[in-house]
């Protein structure tokens, strides 16, 4: 539904099944950390991205406990997350969140995986607005 541009539709059905989800499997759950991430990823993508980044680090902190840092799923909170450190121009914390993705993406599905491939985009992305703020701020100075 997000691709559709239906994003208000696909936020209320992440919702439900993210509350699905707790209600079933406890708040506690891979599967729940996961549902709550996506819920993250809508409010992200809705502009919300300090809403965003509350949720992926309560999903994470529940993956972390229940199945690792070296698990696809938590690579994948560390993946989205990273984007929306990018929107609040936490840069630093975004490539080191994102070298986490990529080196378990990496090790787990090989880098030339599309999802290890996504990551690597993802921390060439995070360059270039390193490199904006830099000149930026070298402007500032002149």
């Amino acid at each position: 539904m997000r691709r559709l541009g239906k994003t208000q539709e696909a936020l209320e059905d992440l919702e439900l099944v993210h509350k699905y989800r707790h209600v079933q499997e406890g708040a506690n759950s891979p599967a729940t950390a996961i549902a709550l991430s996506n819920v993250a990823t809508s409010f992200r993508q809705m502009g919300q991205p300090e809403k965003a980044l509350e949720m992926y680090e309560n999903a994470l902190e529940v993956l972390r406990e229940q199945v690792g840092e070296d698990d696809l799923g938590t690579a994948t909170v560390l993946n989205d997350m990273s984007l929306t450190l990018v929107d609040l121009s936490k840069l630093r914390k975004a490539e080191e969140v994102c070298g986490k993705a990529i080196a378990v993406r990496s090790t787990v599905l090989g880098r030339e995986h599309p999802d290890t491939v996504r990551s690597m985009e993802n921390m060439i992305t995070i360059f270039a607005k390193q490199d904006e703020q830099k000149k930026a701020k070298r402007a500032e100075k002149k």
